[in-house]
């Protein structure tokens, strides 16, 4: 392999002082960071970039609102839609299956008849949504890490428009289904491109690294509070506008509105979305990615010839204090890459198992930070048990969530649209509980308590204690609700609790040291992609089994969990305690 062209590449970034912190800008044309710039938001070397190559945060989050809006309402429907599409695979001949499933999703008020709202029906509902959600999950967990990484190479807008692409592909998979009366099984490859993108959870990293780039570290928080605003916003204008189509014009028409604002999001983000990072630095990206890979290769071939680092000084922990150029470790892993080994010796060579197992170890690395080993034995049993909190507070919200719709269903015959307002509900009240209830309870709390940077304080705890409260006490009534009002009530106040899910993060940052905020919350993000794989599977497989009896039982459960999770709290120890 050559190299030389690497090197000289390197070579050429290195001699242009190439840095992620230089300005883009020549420094005389900046504005310092702290005085005022023409758009304070935005870091001093874009802020006198011209309006129309100045990345914005604000376009982005219009763009996510209106992705959250589409996303969340075709989730809504596809739900509706699987029901009827087994049902008809159920009930319906081979040979008008197609048009009395075409009548079915076009009537204007009961798309979902009588017939359909069984235990049969329910069950392999809830079985092939297992089989879906398990098929994106696995995909999402090997692919998030790399695509996350690319992003550092090639840039964000093009992770931004996949992950709209595949989207969309997911969304051209359900239409033949419906009109044409494909087999539901065909609804797997939907699966399997969402789990390409990422789904929502790498689509929002994508957005937290675009504002990372371009905006002040000072105004951070506040954007990252507007993104997990337009989620919410489009959890409760998605669902509602479908309601209102379905009634009109039918499901069809409803899935319609959702593709169209799926390729308004592209549009935005193909036109009108600059680029956050710039070329060089995506060039420099590259090539130190390519150098590191080079530098692996010959410190592989290095163990086979000799059996130690003998060249390879930047591993020696005698040297940390000297900063190894990239340029000289290229240089270095060079002539081992022109005399590779060829000794055909495969003894010595890793079978495919032992990679297999070494990129699963690597892929899994980053959780190692979870066990917070530099911290005292209380510190540690403090952060387990809120890291057990928050994931399981994740594991609700996809494994049981979505539960909600089809037991609507069930127990009351909703359809769209009033399953479409459940959710809207749903998501009005996370905005209220977010965005104008938390800002000012957590107000009044600082002035109560001292504020702690290092452990847990009794604002944090407060705040966590009552959502379980709020929880358990919503889920329990979701549980025993028996018409649709006292449903709609308990489903409202246990989406107050949201409050709880920003404020478990935020403690958790508090027991680590600041450099590792990215490697933690990276972590975090792996640890929730293994809860949506895992959690569907174990509340679906107890919804199949127990919905010709009590198909509440999962609710219940949930209930009793957040109740333990309550109680677990009481264990944290006091502030004052800790190291």
């Amino acid at each position: 392999m050559d190299t030389h062209g690497i090197t000289d590449t390197v070579d050429e970034l290195t001699r242009q002082n190439l840095d992620e912190c230089q300005p883009l800008l020549p420094p005389e044309e900046t504005c310092d960071e702290e005085s005022d710039c023409p758009d304070s938001i935005l870091k001093p070397k874009y802020a006198k970039m011209p309006y129309s190559k100045r990345p914005s945060p604000t376009v982005l989050i219009i763009a996510f609102a209106i992705y959250a809006t589409a996303i969340i309402a075709w989730s809504l429907m596809s739900i509706n839609v699987l029901i009827n599409l087994v049902c008809q695979r159920e009930y319906g001949s081979e040979s008008d299956s197609t048009s009395n499933l075409i009548s079915i999703l076009a009537a204007p008020i009961v798309e979902n008849p009588t017939l359909c709202q069984t235990p049969l029906v329910q069950k392999k509902t809830a079985r092939f949504q297992i089989v879906m959600e398990t098929v994106q999950s696995l995909v999402a967990m090997a692919t998030v890490t790399r695509l996350g990484e690319l992003s550092d190479r090639i840039g964000r807008k093009p992770l931004l428009l996949w992950c709209g692409v595949c989207t969309v592909l997911n969304a051209l998979i359900w239409l033949p289904c419906v009109l044409f009366g494909w087999h539901y099984y065909t609804l797997v490859a939907g699966s399997f491109f969402m789990g390409l993108s990422g789904s929502v959870p790498m689509l929002m990293a994508m957005n937290h690294s675009y504002a990372t780039d371009v905006v002040r570290s000072k105004h951070r928080a506040k954007v990252f509070g507007y993104m997990h605003g337009a989620i919410f916003a489009g959890a409760a204008l998605g669902p509602f506008a479908v309601g209102r189509i379905t009634r009109n014009w039918g499901i069809v028409a409803a899935m319609g509105f959702s593709l169209s604002l799926q390729m308004v999001f592209l549009g935005i983000i193909f036109f009108l979305v600059p680029e956050s990072r710039s070329k060089l630095k995506r060039k420099y990206s590259t090539h130190f990615k390519r150098v590191q890979s080079q530098t692996r290769l010959a410190a592989a071939s290095s163990r086979n010839n000799s059996g130690v680092f003998a060249e390879d000084t930047s591993r020696d922990p005698t040297k940390n204090n000297t900063r190894v150029s990239i340029v000289e470790e290229a240089s270095r892993s060079t002539p081992s890459l022109r005399n590779p080994d060829f000794s055909g010796n495969h003894e010595e060579k890793k079978s495919w198992l032992k990679k297999t197992a070494t990129a699963v170890k690597e892929h899994f690395e980053s959780l190692t930070i979870l066990s917070f080993s530099n911290r005292s034995k209380a510190t540690r049993i403090n952060a387990w048990i809120i890291l057990s909190i928050d994931a399981f507070m994740y594991c609700s919200q996809v494994g049981v969530v979505g539960l909600l719709v089809l037991y609507s269903g069930f127990r009351f015959k909703w359809g769209t649209e009033q399953t479409g307002n459940m959710i809207s509900i749903m998501g009005l009240s996370k905005v209220l509980a977010v965005m104008l209830l938390m800002p000012v309870v957590m107000n009044i709390l600082n002035r109560v308590f001292v504020t702690r940077l290092n452990h847990i304080d009794m604002t944090d705890l407060f705040v966590i204690r009552l959502g379980m409260v709020v929880n358990c006490l919503g889920w329990f009534g979701v549980a025993t609700a028996t018409s649709g009002t006292v449903f709609l009530i308990a489903v409202a106040s246990m989406s107050l609790s949201s409050t709880a899910s920003p404020t478990l993060q935020s403690a958790l940052v508090k027991y680590i040291d600041r450099k590792d905020t990215g490697r933690l919350l990276g972590a975090l993000a792996l640890l929730h992609h293994i809860c949506s794989l895992s959690a569907p599977i174990v509340f679906t497989s107890i919804y199949t089994l127990t919905v010709d009896t009590r198909p509440e039982l999962c609710f219940y459960i949930v209930s009793v969990i957040f109740a333990l999770m309550g109680t677990a709290t009481l264990f944290i120890s006091h502030p004052s305690d800790d190291e």
